[in-house]
């Protein structure tokens, strides 16, 4: 109940299929949305790397904060194309960090890590 967004982890093919059931069943035990997301979202908060190829299962508490995320997702995509200026980059990263409801110290912490 602490975050507005949680990921699972990364899962290779095989192990979502294997995952997709209990988290799906959780996820209604709990009352949250789930979704699955073979395409996560990249900032500058992780690797670019971190679940190419994989699946991972979007947590949250209502329809908005799934919306927000695709908005996000949209603004990456536009950003993108348009080749991605610094204060775009940056405002991606904080959005998503503020998502996942990170503190401004973990989300600096990981950005910098990114430089």
């Amino acid at each position: 109940g602490c975050k507005r967004l949680a990921l699972s982890s990364p899962y290779s093919g095989d192990e979502a299929e294997m995952m997709r059931e209990p988290t799906r069943v959780a996820a209604e035990e709990y009352g949250v949305m789930l979704l699955e997301e073979t395409d996560l979202l990249v900032t500058r908060l992780f690797p670019r790397d971190v679940a190419e190829g994989k699946t991972v299962f979007l947590i949250a508490h209502d329809d908005g904060v799934l919306a927000e995320y695709a908005e996000l997702k949209e603004l990456r995509r536009r950003c993108d194309a348009d080749g991605c200026p610094e204060d775009a980059e940056l405002e991606i990263a904080w959005r998503f960090g503020r998502l996942l409801s990170y503190s401004d110290e973990k989300i600096v912490e990981l950005i910098s890590r990114r430089g």
